[in-house]
């Protein structure tokens, strides 16, 4: 289209009498040659931006899953929680159990991490009340 109108306009001023047309004319040249850029550059944007929002689409239909399966029964109760996770079965983290020498769990199992200072399970060392406990008595000396 930039350049169906550049030639219209080239012939509107070849067939204008008393000046010379080889100036504007370079100047229409270069018109149409930016506008197809720009209409090449726009179609090119145009790809990527679809491009993205399928992506964008895509991820955020992937995290309101992960919300909306939590969120599908509403609030639970303790019981029926604890009745759905007796219906999970072994893949539970209840059921996972360390191995005797403290290394690595066969097959896909999951070992139990445990707190490096008092090596109990379901807390880490930063939340350890064992050494909350040991350093209020220090500081009350």
């Amino acid at each position: 289209e930039a350049i169906l109108s550049s030639s219209t306009l080239k012939r509107k001023i070849e067939d204008h009498q008393g000046s010379s047309p080889t100036h504007i004319f370079n100047i229409i040249d270069l018109q149409a040659k930016g506008i197809s850029k720009l209409a090449h550059e726009m179609v090119l944007l145009q790809a990527e931006t679809k491009e993205l929002r399928t992506a964008n689409e895509r991820l955020s239909k992937r995290r309101r899953t992960k919300k909306t399966r939590s969120q599908d029964g509403g609030s639970l109760s303790l019981q029926e929680a604890i009745v759905l996770m007796g219906d999970r079965g072994p893949s539970g983290q209840d059921c996972e159990e360390t191995t005797a020498s403290g290394g690595r769990t066969s097959g896909g199992e999951r070992r139990v991490r445990l707190c490096s200072n008092c090596k109990k399970p379901g807390h880490n060392a930063r939340t350890c009340q064992v050494v909350l406990e040991m350093s209020e008595e220090s500081d009350s000396e």
